[in-house]
């Protein structure tokens, strides 16, 4: 009985692990794109270093967030993109004055590979994506 039971149980309990290391990873995610959703709704001028733009602000922050959570910031793939329905899919310029109250959609997708627990391969191939819309509008800030 126990050759029987327990490769179920350690397939089922490693199978939880795994599953469990996907939602982490995937709210991780969705609270790093939530923070440069709020970063790139600011005035930002004052956080720019020279010679940085606001697109590259706001991946950078995407990207020191998630090794603060235990995952390699390198391992994603982050885009801004239009996410009005005409112009869906395009990139989107955050310091463009034009986007102003345009929507832009927020994207980091990682390869399941990369933020697995255990070697195997049977989810090889697969991206963990996460996405949010967020309105271009600016905040100015007050000393």
């Amino acid at each position: 009985e126990f050759a029987i039971v327990l490769p179920l149980f350690l397939t089922l309990v490693l199978g939880i692990l795994e599953i469990g290391r996907s939602l982490e990873t995937s709210t991780t995610m969705y609270a790093a794109l939530g923070e440069a959703g709020r970063l790139a709704g600011q005035d930002y001028q004052p956080l720019l270093s020279s010679g940085t733009t606001i697109n590259a602000k706001v991946e950078q922050d995407i990207r020191n967030f998630l090794p603060a959570s235990g995952l390699d910031g390198d391992d994603f793939d982050i885009t801004i993109e239009h996410a009005d329905v005409g112009s869906a899919g395009s990139t989107f310029d955050l310091s463009d004055a034009d986007n102003q109250l345009q929507l832009f959609k927020l994207t980091a997708e990682v390869e399941y590979s990369e933020i697995s627990i255990f070697p195997f391969e049977f989810m090889a191939g697969q991206t963990l994506r996460s996405a949010l819309v967020f309105r271009m509008g600016r905040v100015q800030l007050v000393d």
